[in-house]
């Protein structure tokens, strides 16, 4: 997926699990929605942690573990790959986007698709443009769905409809003609293909080969890529000279690559990525590391022309940079010398920022040096750059941490401990400097010391209005009360989460474990009462956190009220009905009823097909079909000039 990654969002991200090294799920709060799920961009907040698109966003602020995509690939919030079904994709896609794609196939604007032995499948899809897409299928079995990609620039999730197209095609495909997949099938164009190779001389081949070559730049730059073997018996320049004409040919005007060609792109690119790691299986730690080399170098030299600063371009770097990692344990120290060199080198150009913190130099160096000189030109390197981010970088003091961090790193590898207290102690006016010390402290069981840290950082924190900050040292401080067994101290900062953090039940229930079930209702009516407030007329948020905590005491005849008071807001509703629709079936009905009447008022499909769903909730509680028929007919005929919505609602009663 295309995006772009910004420097820096005032949030406070929860990671959920680790995916590819630099890659994680974040939760986020509702206040970040706007910036992030409806956004369609991947951001990277503060500390080089990274957004990715997700198959479902956050509701009311609530947080729902999501699956979401890297590299084409599904993965679930544990960081386990997740493989979809051709019998049930559109169970785990938007259904705006499902119903788009069918569209597509079903006006026939599909051309395949046609599939390999490996289980990819390739096809065309025609819309506002002509968008190549590939499915990759598991090659024991074409029903399982293990990645895509597209060409089309859509950036707003994970799955566009070309992709759904091409899915209900293979779909039906497969179930009219099991065996499609045979690429020698007669009549086929790989077989078409096949057979004008048997009857073309050679000769002739060549003829229109050189043709090709002399009308079409793009065809000229791809021929030479695949071939660039048999010119260059040198392998840095073998390799250089492949990805240098891959990009050519990927080129539009003006050098810019469209993200149909940058997909092209990054299969080319993963190749070579691939090839590096069986030499590294092989032991061909040269070579290996070459390919990593060139990668790097190129890649970032093209990256800033390459369609939003493509995702999965700067994967390909972060795998390359893996590789390095892996082949800097095993090398001699014949080929870690020139490693060493080449980063030191490489590091401080321009190039590369753009793409950080997928370029990993920081943490590749400390693991090369292997002598005084080289560790002086290091350190003389680091200080050059901190110097210069002082200067010029308004981001200074996130990359200042990621250079300090570096030297860490070094003297942790080499265990020069009082060398590490020092750096820390010299720059514990950066957060992360000063959570290793109160870590330390704490290893240590000095209480006093650690909360003592924790103040002094929230104090500089509250001077810079990072209150992201404020609120880490906050929950520190109650981790820290809760080791000391402080219950007054535990109540204090879980209170003040609870109502800082945007109402959060997490901090909620860490409150009421601190009361015992004689002490807490007092305690829990002191909580509602602030919440409504002095009028007792709350905000929305406010309104979602009371019933919240309703659900959470089984306090359903007072979340029944709440509801009824809140009834024209149906996604509300609909988020706790599952709590009251065996209790309260028609009072919830009656609220389904209102909200449906008066959102049916506006227009378009979208809107249409949210009303088809909340008609489909009512059928579902007790005396509701009959309930939800009237209502549907009420609505065709009050609405009768409306062919969209008509075609909608008649879909709930068909099923």
């Amino acid at each position: 997926m295309a995006g772009i990654f910004w420097p820096r969002i005032a949030a406070d991200p929860l990671v959920v699990g680790q995916v590819p090294r630099g890659f994680y799920v974040v939760i986020i709060h509702q206040h970040c929605q706007d910036i992030a799920w409806l956004s369609g961009q991947n951001i990277q907040f503060g500390t080089g942690i990274k957004f990715n698109h997700v198959l479902t966003g956050p509701n009311h602020g609530g947080i729902k573990k999501s699956l979401f995509l890297l590299s084409g690939k599904l993965f679930q919030d544990n960081g386990e790959q997740f493989f979809m079904h051709l019998e049930d994709f559109q169970q785990h896609i938007e259904p705006t986007i499902v119903d788009r794609g069918f569209e597509y196939f079903f006006d026939d604007l599909v051309n395949g698709p046609e599939s390999n032995s490996k289980g990819r499948w390739t096809a065309t899809v025609y819309g506002t443009d002509r968008y190549r897409v590939q499915i990759q299928t598991d090659p024991e079995n074409d029903g399982e769905i293990i990645g895509w990609k597209c060409g089309c620039p859509y950036d707003h999730g994970p799955i566009c409809k070309h992709v759904v197209a091409v899915l209900f095609k293979m779909d039906n495909k497969l179930e009219i003609e099991p065996d499609s997949s045979d690429e020698s099938k007669e009549g086929s164009p790989k077989g078409e293909i096949r057979n004008i190779f048997e009857k073309t001389s050679r000769e002739d081949l060549q003829k229109f080969i050189q043709d090709c070559i002399a009308s079409d730049d793009q065809f000229e730059n791809r021929f030479i890529a695949y071939f660039a073997d048999r010119l260059e018996e040198d392998t840095e320049r073998r390799y250089r000279k492949t990805i240098h004409h891959c990009a050519k040919a990927a080129e539009m005007e003006f050098g810019f690559i469209d993200a149909s060609a940058s997909s092209n792109l990054i299969v080319s690119l993963q190749d070579l990525n691939q090839e590096a790691n069986e030499l590294f299986d092989a032991g061909e730690y040269e070579d290996s590391m070459t390919i990593c080399k060139v990668l790097i170098e190129e890649v970032g030299s093209i990256y800033q022309n390459i369609h939003d600063f493509d995702l999965e371009a700067a994967y390909v770097i972060s795998t390359a940079f893996d590789l390095l990692h892996k082949i800097s344990k095993k090398a001699s120290p014949e080929l870690k010398g020139p490693l060493f060199d080449w980063c030191l080198k490489e590091f401080p150009k321009p190039v590369y920022n753009d793409i950080d913190p997928c370029v990993d130099f920081l943490t590749l160096l400390p693991h090369l040096i292997s002598s005084s000189e080289q560790e002086q030109r290091f350190f003389a390197m680091l200080d050059q750059q901190i110097k210069a981010v002082k200067a010029n970088d308004w981001w200074s003091d996130f990359q200042e941490v990621r250079l300090i961090k570096a030297k860490l790193i070094y003297f942790q590898n080499q265990n020069r401990m009082q060398e590490v207290r020092d750096l820390l102690h010299e720059h514990i006016r950066f957060p992360e400097f000063r959570e290793q010390m109160v870590e330390r402290a704490l290893d240590q069981k000095a209480f006093q010391e650690a909360k003592q840290l924790c103040q002094k950082g929230i104090e500089i924190a509250e001077q810079q209005n990072h209150f992201g900050v404020v609120y880490r040292w906050q929950d520190q401080l109650f981790q820290i009360a809760r080791l000391e067994n402080d219950i007054p101290e535990m109540r204090k900062w879980a209170e003040k989460l609870f109502f800082d953090r945007f109402l959060n039940m997490d901090w909620y229930r860490a409150l009421k474990a601190t009361y015992s079930k004689q002490e807490w209702p007092e305690k829990c009516e002191q909580i509602i009462d602030r919440i409504k407030g002095a009028n007792q007329r709350g905000r929305y948020n406010d309104a979602y956190a009371l019933a919240q905590i309703f659900k959470e005491e089984g306090y359903t005849d007072r979340l029944l009220k709440l509801l009824q008071l809140n009834a024209r807001d149906l996604t509300f509703v609909d988020d706790f009905a599952g709590i009251l629709k065996n209790t309260y079936p028609e009072e919830l009905l009656d609220m389904y009823e209102q909200g449906i009447t008066e959102q049916a008022n506006q227009t378009g499909r979208k809107n249409y097909r949210q009303l088809a769903g909340w008609l489909r909730k009512m059928k579902k509680i007790k005396g509701g079909d009959e309930k939800a028929y009237e209502l549907y007919e009420r609505l065709l005929q009050e609405y009768s000039n409306r062919p969209a919505m008509k075609e909608e609602l008649r879909r709930v009663f068909r099923e």
